[in-house]
């Protein structure tokens, strides 16, 4: 069997999941300075992010064929909890909440409360991207062929 999550950055910054060396002073996740990772918190900013969430994301995500996954949507710590509340009205989604420096460990944390598979799939959406209606279904499909040929 298999378990199937999908993981939505947002409002922080994907240069906090990396420790990659760009340079010789700097990883990529340094490049996202406080000021800029801070605007993901901005009345204005969060309000325009939603509209495209809700209007694009949210829609490709309820009209999948096959509904066998959970929907991780990661928040910043910082993040009003009345916001993601607002945003997460039909329960579509299981928030995460991060500091960006222990977003990969969140992430592991919250998969292993539901895992009871043999395996995991995990997908990444854009917090301002659709996806096909038959996206999971087919996602599925590939990874079961892929285990058979292991």
């Amino acid at each position: 069997m298999t378990a199937h999550f999908v993981i939505t950055l947002f409002n922080i910054s994907f240069g906090s999941l990396f420790t990659e060396k760009i340079s010789a002073n700097k990883t990529y996740g340094q490049m996202f300075d406080r000021k800029s990772q801070q605007k993901r918190y901005n009345a204005e900013w969060l309000s325009y992010r939603a509209n495209i969430f809700n209007q694009i994301t949210v829609p490709s995500i309820k009209a999948q064929t096959c509904k066998n996954f959970k929907w991780l949507v990661l928040f910043g710590i910082e993040t009003p909890k009345s916001y993601v509340e607002k945003l997460n009205i039909d329960n579509l989604f299981i928030p995460i909440y991060t500091d960006g420096n222990s977003t990969i460990p969140d992430v592991i944390s919250k998969i292993k409360e539901f895992i009871n598979k043999d395996y995991v799939i995990t997908t990444n959406l854009d917090s301002d991207d659709g996806i096909a209606i038959n996206f999971i279904e087919e996602i599925q499909k590939q990874a079961i062929k892929v285990n058979r040929v292991l």
